[in-house]
């Protein structure tokens, strides 16, 4: 479980949809977004539903719509690495 949180946590932290990182936020700054999107993990069976998932994620915490297609990427990266373990 601790592998699949680190790989979730470096792609959203990578993206970093508020740049919040990147302003100097604490390295901790989205770890409630990767928890939840982690939990979701077991019930996902594909890229699009983890792509979903991402977005409806981070919309749900910071009440802003997010390019579906940035999301898609995000899945992309987490949705290879996973399937390397």
């Amino acid at each position: 479980m601790q592998q699949i949180y680190t790989i979730v946590k470096k792609h959203v932290d990578d993206w970093d949809p508020e740049k919040l990182l990147s302003m100097g936020a604490p390295e901790d700054e989205y770890d409630i977004e990767v928890k939840e999107i982690v939990k979701e993990l077991k019930d996902i069976d594909n890229i699009f539903q983890l792509s979903k998932t991402i977005k409806a994620v981070f919309e749900n915490y910071f009440c802003i719509e997010y390019d579906a297609n940035e999301c898609f990427k995000v899945a992309e990266g987490i949705w290879n690495d996973l399937e390397k373990l």
